[in-house]
């Protein structure tokens, strides 16, 4: 319960009743209309703005990716991911077919999504992985910092994944949509 002073009267509020959800659309609008700063990073996930911190760089594993992949796929940076009507996680990778707008993007296109995971594993093996299931993402990995190891989600099946395997930092691993585009986790580390 929040309590609130308001000149010479005092009014609670509880602010787990009176929450409003949003959606992708209410979310992009409030940023035309610059509610929100320039640098203040956020998620929509179920409707709920979540304020984000900034993680560690991915840019070691995006390099990695133009190397090894077609020109015809695109791995994005901190792209957002439009998942209507009420979500819009911003994974720290998605790899995708080139020449495709973010706005039209269907969840089904993207060939992998990647999340690197500091202070964010419980959200990112929880409710992440629950969503991009649900949106049926091809391929999702977690990659846990603190534990140096790679958690890799495969075959979604409604909110669950009917795959889902643990790689150390030092065993080669490929999105199954590009076998020939193997990473290790040790070799991104710098």
């Amino acid at each position: 319960m929040i309590e609130w002073a308001t000149m010479n009267a005092r009014t609670n509020f509880d602010a787990g009743s009176r929450r409003r959800l949003l959606t992708v659309d209410e979310v992009l609008a409030m940023q035309r209309t610059g509610v929100f700063e320039d640098d203040e990073k956020f998620e929509l996930i179920e409707g709920e703005l979540i304020l984000t911190q900034s993680k560690l760089n991915p840019h070691n594993l995006v390099r990695t990716f133009y190397r090894l992949l077609p020109d015809d796929v695109a791995p994005w940076v901190a792209a957002t991911l439009y998942l209507r009507p009420r979500n819009a996680p911003d994974p720290d990778i998605m790899l995708f077919p080139r020449g495709r707008s973010i706005e039209t993007l269907a969840p089904e296109e993207v060939h992998l999504v990647v999340e690197v995971a500091d202070t964010t594993l419980p959200t990112d093996l929880g409710v992440k992985a629950t969503l991009y299931a649900r949106f049926k993402v091809a391929e999702y990995w977690v990659i846990d910092v603190g534990a140096r190891r790679l958690v890799v989600h495969r075959d979604p099946d409604g909110e669950v994944w009917r795959q889902i395997q643990v790689f150390g930092a030092d065993e080669a691993v490929a999105p199954q949509a590009f076998p020939n585009a193997a990473i290790r986790l040790a070799d991104l580390e710098s």
